[in-house]
């Protein structure tokens, strides 16, 4: 809350409450989800908006449509009932997975045992409260592979594999909001409310994505099979997928298991996009594919920023389409939260959940001053090459030894940056400023700390080879990319 008390509260106080509340008090991929079902409530509710001018003067009338909204759909968000919150009611119950499994980071959930010995076989007992979010997390950020079958509204689950895997267990894709560590992007408003209406997307947005349409949200037009007629055309609609059924579930009172299978099947990149990534053009010779901006093992996001800014799109590549309206409400800076989930690739091992939060001032998304920031990016990456060549230099002196010292050196480097990136952020819509001037020391300065406190040099031996690797530690300025403002 503003006050920076947490607690839960009611789905309908989010929208008629939501300027009381500061944010969500939620992990990376919680939040992913939340967000996407609170913007979905706010479309359908609105039934738009139409264009950029609607979507500029929508605010004020989110809180009673919403309301209005959730009052008509209201059994749609209880947990149990005929139309449960993101269930199957014509699942055959088979209480083939304990409901642990729902909850992402937990060690029942990975399949660990780690600090976890005393956990029964079939999980634990939840209570109630516990299972919408996670219910809803699971939904978009479950990994495929195998699963159980049973009958969903008489047919069998079974049916749906393909003949490679007919004798074997139930088989099931990514959920959309996965991917290979995906990167998510949202705009963070000064509370709950400025967060949904930012987030929000305009039909006219929506149609310039191949393949899409605006679409009805999952309660508004529930499945009857995994084989529907409907669920093509609806697995490509926008308000469908921000809370999709990739697996079919039905949870059971005073039960700690819960029944899983497969559920719909979502059509991936380049068939259709998630509007909350970013799409980078990947180029193999004359073969460009068209991928996620996804998490780097060990890297801040900040020197991803200038694919996730990128704004010139032409189809899908590009960043989050929400960054538009900062261009329309022209801030003079805008918070923007990233995140996701770190995932081992070619394997369904989740590892991490990843979330930063920048200040980005609105001249980054302009595309000079974008350049002028991917220049300063690849100063940084030519300081990591000059530094690791001159580690390299170092341990080549001492005949080998010093195993470690290349990572040392370079985790150090970053984490130095890491903590500078303000200033490259700066000095990219500073028309005064040039890199030269201000993020070029700053680098240098990087690189010489990194050597010097990895490279022990107090023995004779030692500090020749620490003078050979200086000579390799150099990094050239770069030219002035715009002359100074006169």
């Amino acid at each position: 809350m503003q006050d920076g008390v947490c607690k839960r509260v009611p789905l309908t106080d989010v929208f008629t409450k939501g300027a009381k509340i500061r944010d969500l008090a939620l992990n990376p991929v919680q939040r992913i989800s939340v967000m996407r079902l609170l913007i979905c409530i706010a479309q359908a509710a609105l039934d738009g908006p139409e264009d950029e001018e609607d979507w500029l003067t929508c605010r004020d009338r989110i809180p009673k449509a919403a309301k209005d909204y959730l009052d008509k759909w209201h059994d749609c968000f209880e947990l149990y009932g005929k139309r449960a919150f993101l269930q199957v009611s014509d699942l055959e119950v088979t209480s083939n997975t304990p409901a642990d499994k729902l909850e992402f980071g937990t060690a029942s959930a990975e399949g660990s045992t780690l600090f976890d010995q005393f956990a029964p076989q079939d999980g634990r007992l939840h209570d109630p409260s516990w299972f919408p979010i996670q219910l809803l997390t699971f939904q978009c950020f479950s990994p495929g592979g195998t699963i159980g079958v049973s009958m969903w509204n008489g047919v069998s689950t079974k049916d749906k594999m393909t003949r490679a895997h007919q004798n074997g267990p139930g088989y099931s894709s990514d959920s959309p909001c996965l991917g290979s560590s995906t990167l998510h992007a949202f705009i963070r408003g000064d509370n709950l409310l400025a967060s949904i209406w930012w987030n929000l997307l305009s039909k006219k947005q929506i149609a310039t994505l191949p393949n899409s349409t605006w679409g009805v949200p999952l309660w508004e037009s529930f499945p009857s099979t995994y084989a529907d007629p409907n669920i093509e055309a609806l697995s490509c609609s926008y308000l469908w997928r921000l809370v999709p059924l990739a697996r079919a579930i039905q949870i059971q009172q005073n039960s700690p298991t819960i029944t899983l299978v497969d559920g719909c099947n979502f059509p991936a990149l380049p068939e259709s996009r998630e509007p909350t990534a970013t799409v980078r053009v990947v180029r193999k010779g004359e073969k460009e594919t068209l991928r996620y901006e996804s998490f780097r093992d060990g890297q801040h996001v900040w020197r991803q920023l200038t694919a996730v800014l990128t704004l010139d799109r032409t189809g899908l590549p590009g960043g989050p389409l929400s960054l538009n309206h900062v261009l329309t409400e022209n801030e003079a800076t805008f918070d923007l939260w990233i995140g996701g989930i770190a995932r081992r690739p070619g394997q369904n091992k989740l590892l991490d959940l990843v979330e930063w939060t920048l200040n980005v001032p609105t001249g980054l998304l302009n595309s000079t001053e974008l350049h002028v920031y991917e220049q300063g990016v690849k100063m940084a990456q030519k300081g990591a090459i000059a530094l690791s060549s001159a580690v390299l230099g170092y341990r080549k002196e001492l005949k080998g030894s010093g195993a470690g010292l290349k990572q040392k050196g370079e985790t150090r480097y970053w984490t130095h940056l890491d903590a500078k990136s303000g200033t490259l952020l700066r000095t990219a819509v500073d028309l005064r400023a040039n890199l030269n001037d201000t993020w070029y020391p700053v680098v240098r300065m990087a690189m010489q700390e990194a050597y010097q406190r990895t490279c022990p040099h107090t023995t004779p031996r030692q500090i020749q080879a620490y003078a050979q690797g200086l000579r390799k530690l150099r990094l050239k300025k770069l030219e002035d990319y715009r002359e100074p403002n006169t």
